[in-house]
């Protein structure tokens, strides 16, 4: 099935905005979904015809769904992300219900911590995560409809994001240890946190809205893991601050959800992505924009 009209979710987010850029640079025509006068004047300044509503306005997305080749998901409420959960949930099952039998292509975005906590053997494309855990039941209303349900489904898994300009969470993990003092871990931070550059996971989401087969697949946005203990050294050593053992509470105060990421490894491959996708990494590696001081020029 030829794809060319695309709806998009989150296109004014991190990774959303990069996915939008990209797709309309090869030629898609992407309508996106935009909650605000500021997020629809965004989306048009990236080529995308903005559509007013949320995860919350079904008739939208039902319609929205109905008429494109593709629907590709990337919003997510990482202020309320417990709390938006049933939303979304709801979000992806209506769209499901429109797709079903259709063969059309719907792509959700998932991430590769649902693998957090499974220990230091690879967490690979084939593995589903700890049941109960964030994205679970997500990632498994994804199988049952490219399982069951006629649909081409598929789950991106990008690993922690970044680019050359400091944002989300690597803003977070650079300028809070300023802030508290200290550089905290946990354990001794010998876990190992998997990073990948913000292009290359757009391409890699364009890679599988083009190669990807049909029912279901799932693909791992990955490219260096590198220990939570060697980060907070270079930051410490940057702020003038020790590197500190934290304790669990002071952790989820500091950094709230993402505190749930110290004290558990997430190394992952990508191995099976880069065969079947021929997705190639080729963006500059956290670590060493962390090292030459790209980041804390913008601090």
């Amino acid at each position: 099935m030829a794809i060319n009209k695309i709806f998009l979710t989150g296109g004014t987010g991190t990774i959303g905005t990069e996915v939008a850029r990209d797709l309309v640079a090869h030629g898609y025509a992407v309508r996106g979904l935009a909650r605000s006068d500021a997020s629809a004047a965004k989306l048009q300044a990236l080529g995308v015809t903005p559509v007013r509503g949320d995860l919350t306005t079904l008739d939208v997305a039902r319609a929205e769904a109905a008429a494109a080749d593709a629907v590709v998901h990337l919003a997510i409420d990482f202020a309320r992300v417990i709390d938006s959960g049933s939303e979304e949930q709801a979000f992806v099952e209506a769209v499901g219900d429109v797709l079903k039998g259709t063969g059309k292509t719907f792509i959700g975005t998932s991430g590769t911590y649902i693998g957090v906590g499974t220990g230091k053997t690879p967490f690979t494309e084939a593995d589903d995560g700890r049941p109960g855990a964030f994205r679970y039941k997500f990632e498994s209303t994804f199988r049952s409809l490219g399982d069951d349900g006629g649909v081409r489904a598929i789950v991106i898994r990008p690993s922690l994001t970044h680019s050359d300009k400091i944002d989300g969470f690597p803003r977070t993990v650079i300028a809070k240890p300023r802030e508290l003092g200290f550089a905290p871990v946990l354990d001794g931070g010998e876990e190992k946190w998997t990073y990948n550059d913000l292009h290359d996971v757009a391409v890699l989401f364009r890679l599988a809205l083009e190669k990807a087969p049909a029912g279901f697949s799932r693909y791992h946005g990955t490219d260096e893991s590198t220990s939570n203990r060697q980060i907070a050294e270079i930051v410490a050593a940057h702020w003038g601050v020790p590197v500190r053992e934290a304790t669990r509470e002071e952790l989820t105060e500091a950094y709230g959800f993402f505190a749930t990421f110290f004290g558990k490894d997430n190394t992952v491959s990508s191995v099976a992505t880069r065969e079947q996708l021929g997705w190639e990494p080729k963006g500059a590696r956290f670590i060493d924009l962390l090292k030459d001081g790209t980041y804390f020029k913008q601090l």
